[in-house]
């Protein structure tokens, strides 16, 4: 991120990027409810190898899509709680300049996921907010991978029920 960069453009950015990511939630909800389907099917009708395979499949898409998703929304409340913090920040009348007060944020962020065992320690390299917001992105692209699979192997397990009731 350039240092001429305000914290008001920088709020802003962070606001919008954690919009996108809350539409996670949805993707997760939509997963959830394959991944239940699939299981109670599953277990509770006996199915024989291609449906059964297929609903699997969704069940095992449907543990990894929530991964991301807790990803996603972990990252939503970190742009969230930022685009609050710049807000506030960039309105207040102190003497700090904005583009320090940003890197110290994500500074500090860095420090506390290297103290917490989350992230490697790497001392002096600080990812900026343009590189945070295109890792969250491809997480949530994952997560939307991973619902696209669960939906494709849901469309297999009904076709492979249809040949089997009607062949």
């Amino acid at each position: 991120m350039a240092e001429s960069v305000d914290r008001d453009q920088a709020a802003t950015r962070a606001r919008v990027a954690a919009c996108g990511l809350a539409l996670g939630r949805s993707v997760d909800m939509w997963s959830l409810a394959l991944t239940a389907l699939a299981l109670v099917l599953a277990f509770g009708l006996a199915l024989q190898s291609p449906p059964l395979a297929c609903l699997l499949v969704v069940a095992v898409a449907g543990g990894v899509q929530k991964a991301f998703a807790l990803r996603v929304a972990f990252d939503e409340a970190l742009f969230r709680t930022w685009a609050d913090r710049w807000s506030i920040a960039a309105t207040a009348n102190d003497q700090v300049e904005a583009a320090t007060a940003v890197q110290a944020d994500l500074l500090a962020l860095d420090q506390a996921l290297a103290a917490m065992g989350l992230r490697r320690d790497q001392p002096g390299c600080v990812r900026d907010l343009d590189r945070r917001i295109d890792g969250a992105r491809r997480l949530f692209g994952w997560q939307l991978m991973a619902l696209a699979i669960q939906t494709t192997a849901w469309i297999l397990a009904i076709l492979a029920l249809h040949l089997r009731v009607s062949g």
